[in-house]
């Protein structure tokens, strides 16, 4: 079963020996039935996500690099041109594969990561976005793949700002209120944009 974001992409192509998909664009969560016959692969751009029976997403978004999350299971990891090497990922761990890496260096960066980190990592199935540490200027980007009034920031300085929390994918407007509160920014919205200013611009 596959669950897709918004915005998101895959083509597949099963056979009677092997279950194949291409992550296109966006971001896709998989639970994998048991088939060691029928291996399921997920490739995305050069990375390739090889699986028996699992669960897990893999992100493909423009301008960011390749991420595995695994809730379940096992998965390897490989690419293109790198020489055999895979990243082996177990339940709760995350491999970051950007897309250029040094010659010789590892194809990715594995972490473990904690349950409630796993949990704000998947919450988009749930149509929520859960923001820890990102900039604001990558947090609106994020928001503008879901529609509605387009949020702009005013302002490089504000646009770097840190933002954490969980917030609901269709309400842009909410979030930007929540932000203006969060670093005394000011909230402009004429109905067709949202536009988050520093207040000392007002």
């Amino acid at each position: 079963m596959v669950t897709l974001d918004t915005d998101s992409v895959i083509e597949t192509a099963f056979s009677g020996t092997a279950r194949t998909v291409r992550l296109v664009s966006g971001m896709a969560y998989f639970e994998v039935t048991h088939d060691r016959a029928r291996p399921f692969l997920v490739h995305a751009r050069d990375v390739t996500v090889r699986v028996i029976g699992t669960a897990f997403s893999v992100r493909a978004l423009a301008g960011a690099p390749i991420a595995v999350i695994v809730s379940q299971g096992h998965v390897a990891v490989s690419r293109k041109a790198a020489g055999g090497q895979q990243l082996d990922l177990i339940p709760n761990m995350r491999a970051i594969l950007p897309d250029k890496a040094p010659m010789g260096a590892p194809i990715g960066i594995v972490a473990s990561v904690a349950p409630d980190a796993l949990q704000r990592a998947l919450a988009w199935r749930d149509g929520m976005l859960a923001f820890e540490g990102e900039t604001l200027a990558d947090a609106v980007s994020r928001f503008r793949r879901y529609g509605g009034p387009a949020i702009e920031v005013d302002g490089q300085a504000l646009a770097q700002q840190p933002i954490s929390g969980l917030f609901a994918a269709s309400d842009p407007r909410g979030f930007a209120r929540a932000v203006a509160v969060s670093l005394n920014a000011t909230v402009q919205d004429d109905g067709g944009a949202i536009r988050l200013m520093e207040s000392q611009a007002q």
